[in-house]
């Protein structure tokens, strides 16, 4: 079982709280007052069972079509609702490429959890494959199972934190010349296309330096010491995606509320001006909408009664 990263600074999310404190500052809190609800989506589910697969095929050297049939954490390989061997195979054929520049002493990660808490308490990742090659320099690979938002490479924090960490897991590694090369890239098959080469971007072991130095330690070390947040801590974008307090956050609660609060009448007369920043809130409504939406369905699968909810089968 690949051991998933649980740290509320994580590399997973470091897109959204590099970008909005108020998300980890309100999960703090919630997990010390024991009031965070752990929910996580069907599609979540299916992409850490597709990790399983791929790790097991770039460490056992087999094809994903050689597991059809077979399950890895309750999903099977090659079925309606399962695990698509064709869009693992993408990533795992990637991992085996680079595998071929690895001499007989350089360093092979393969779903590995780094946890440096010497550094920060909460330093901690996953990183889906890495390599440090001495002859070509250093490689990672971030698969990404999901179809319905395509994630670049290019300036990624997810991507540059696991560098940061892969780095500073080696002393040996830190010490290296400022322009060793760094490849970092996202294998996105579902969203790209399987026939898409992956998303690569090329930095300097001097550049994951620097912003694991400048920008991400100063981060988390501003973050820890909050005693508490503020309206201004939450901002909204597409790094809401996969936040764990998307119900109580000021800035989609308020959006929400706007939308729900008019009336086509009320709406039809307004002006451009007024049209145009009601519009630009749309987002954030349907973010909290969604968030809404996941929360209520989880509860009534686990028994809740809710009046307004209606569970139908599919």
């Amino acid at each position: 079982m690949i051991d998933l990263e649980h740290s509320p600074l994580g590399g997973s999310g470091a897109n959204r709280w590099l970008k909005c404190a108020g998300s980890f500052l309100k999960h703090r809190e919630n997990l010390k007052n024991d009031a965070h609800e752990e929910i996580e989506s069907e599609y979540a589910q299916i992409g850490t069972a597709s990790h399983e697969l791929s790790a097991k095929c770039v460490i056992d050297q087999r094809e994903p079509f050689e597991f059809i049939g077979e399950e890895f954490d309750g999903y099977k390989v090659g079925f309606e609702g399962g695990i698509d061997p064709d869009a693992v195979a993408v990533y795992v054929e990637e991992c085996v490429r680079l595998s071929t520049l690895a001499g007989p002493n350089d360093s092979v990660l393969v779903e590995e959890t780094i946890h440096l808490p010497e550094i920060h308490p909460l330093l901690k990742g996953t990183v889906d494959y890495g390599l440090y090659s001495k002859a070509h320099g250093l490689f990672l690979r971030d698969y990404k199972n999901g179809e319905g938002i395509g994630v670049s490479a290019t300036g990624n924090p997810q991507l540059l934190y696991y560098a940061f960490l892969f780095v500073m897991k080696f002393p040996w590694l830190k010490a290296s010349s400022a322009d060793t090369r760094v490849s970092l890239g996202i294998v996105q098959p579902n969203f790209y296309g399987i026939f898409e080469e992956p998303d690569v971007w090329e930095t300097t072991l001097g550049h994951v330096l620097d912003w694991g130095n400048d920008i991400l330690l100063p981060k988390m070390h501003y973050l820890v010491s909050q005693k508490g947040y503020a309206s201004q801590d939450f901002r909204s974008g597409e790094h809401c995606q996969f936040c764990p307090v998307m119900l109580e956050c000021p800035v989609l609660t308020k959006a929400f509320e706007t939308y729900a609060d008019q009336s086509e009448d009320f709406i039809e007369m307004l002006t451009d001006q007024e049209l145009s920043e009601l519009y630009a809130k749309r987002e954030d409504a349907r973010r909290f909408m969604k968030a809404l939406e996941t929360v209520t369905f989880h509860r009534m699968v686990g028994g809740a009664e809710i009046p307004s909810g209606k569970l139908v089968a599919k």
